[in-house]
């Protein structure tokens, strides 16, 4: 009875690491304290309203020297580009008589400009 008294306990130790720590490994960001990935997400919603971009976009564009932006992998194009790149890339999204928006994205999008003179 002691032996198995032993391994019941043996088994519950065991446990009583392997849970946390399986807890932390299937959790998101289980390594970053959750206060912080709060505040650090709430930074990024104040950053992206203010300047179309979050952190990681300013710290890979001051890395590169480029302008970056994640949502471009969603069009198949260059997270980072030069300014000329990204001229290239506005022009290629519009024609003649049509302005660049942006969406919630900061995506690009092409819009008819209205004529006001008829």
């Amino acid at each position: 009875m002691t032996k198995r008294l032993n391994e019941i306990r043996s088994w519950a130790i065991s446990l009583y690491f392997l849970i946390p720590i399986l807890i932390i490994l299937l959790s998101g960001c289980g390594i970053v304290p959750w206060p912080l990935s709060v505040a650090h997400t709430a930074a990024d919603v104040v950053l992206a309203n203010q300047t179309g971009k979050v952190s990681t976009e300013h710290l890979a564009g001051a890395v590169t020297q480029r302008d970056c932006q994640w949502s471009r992998i969603l069009e198949e194009k260059k997270v980072c580009m030069t300014r000329d790149e990204y001229v290239d890339y506005l022009l290629e999204k519009c024609i003649e008589g049509q302005m660049v928006t942006w969406n919630w994205l900061g995506q690009p999008k092409c819009k008819k400009v209205l004529d006001n003179s008829q």
